[in-house]
């Protein structure tokens, strides 16, 4: 009876063990199935990731823009002026194409729906930074600045002042009066080429791995399958400077839309005195190709 209790404990006692082993194996198996073995305590190895040394951004506006004031005086002959500011223009640059300047009138109705000129205004000259400004007397207007419908437009240099609408302001008088001296001031705002002008807008986002800068331009309102000339640029939209780095031209797609991407080598840093010009076109020996028809200025984030 002794041997006989002694061989029942043995057998319970192999038959536990191999259970054991059993299981152990079978959760081995299932380690080798899935992930890599991991001792106890110790983390995967991270994954490789590249992250940049610095962010640009650049919210890229139709061009060109500026202000319009409008003041009226009914005791100096009922005399109405009207001083333009703009920039965003083609620089005065005698040495890569003739300058010309851009007209300017005062006409009925509003930017989106512009009727008759009523009075010529003084033509707009850019300098060499690409701002310009103008100043028109104009006596005998009798009824002073209306509440509305009233506009101003800046065109293209062009025979007859034919040229298209570069920029556009309404003109809002929200005390309008026929004996009190009136005082008035509107935002000259670029034209998109979907309301018959000639800007477009977007953004532009400049990363900074290394020394490896990649630009990714965004633009909507190009006319359909056109091709623009692009860059960055020191200084500002408000005060342009000389050329940077060039970037991968523009084509437009069938719906006015456009996005490029530009990797540029030995970039040290991204300048808060960058801005990026988008041109009219691709010939910038002509006034007419160099008009900037977006810019944003870039700011940037470490």
């Amino acid at each position: 009876m002794v041997h006989k209790s002694r061989f029942t404990r043995s057998v319970r006692s192999t038959a536990v063990l191999g259970a054991a082993i059993v299981l152990f194996l079978g959760g081995c198996g299932g380690i080798a199935r899935g992930a890599a073995f991991q001792p106890t305590g110790t983390a995967p190895p991270p994954t490789a990731t590249t992250t940049p040394s610095a962010v640009g951004n650049a919210f890229m506006a139709p061009q060109p823009n500026g202000s319009a004031e409008l003041t009226w005086d009914p005791g100096n002959d009922h005399t109405l002026t009207v001083a333009l500011s703009l920039a965003g223009l083609a620089p005065m640059n005698p040495g890569s194409y003739p300058s010309a300047p851009y007209p300017a009138t005062l006409g009925s109705g509003d930017c989106q729906h512009q009727g008759s000129m009523l009075h010529q205004l003084a033509a707009v000259t850019a300098d060499r930074y690409g701002a310009g400004s103008s100043a028109t007397t104009i006596k005998g207007i009798a009824g002073g600045i209306p509440a509305r419908d009233w506009y101003i437009a800046l065109h293209a240099p062009a025979a007859g002042n034919q040229g298209a609408s570069l920029a556009c302001a309404n003109v809002i008088n929200p005390k309008p009066s026929t004996t009190e001296k009136q005082s008035v001031k509107a935002r000259l705002r670029g034209v998109p080429h979907e309301q018959g002008g000639e800007g477009a807008h977007g953004k532009a986002r400049l990363s900074l791995s290394g020394t490896t800068l990649t630009v990714t331009l965004s633009l909507v309102g190009l006319a359909p399958g056109s091709h623009h000339d692009a860059h960055i640029h020191s200084g500002s939209c408000a005060k342009q400077g000389p050329v940077v780095h060039p970037l991968e031209t523009v084509v437009a797609d069938s719906s006015g839309r456009a996005q490029v991407v530009t990797t540029i080598q030995g970039v040290q840093a991204i300048s808060d005195n960058w801005y990026i010009h988008v041109h009219n076109g691709t010939d910038l020996k002509t006034q007419a190709g160099y008009q900037p028809i977006a810019c944003g200025d870039v700011f940037v984030r470490s």
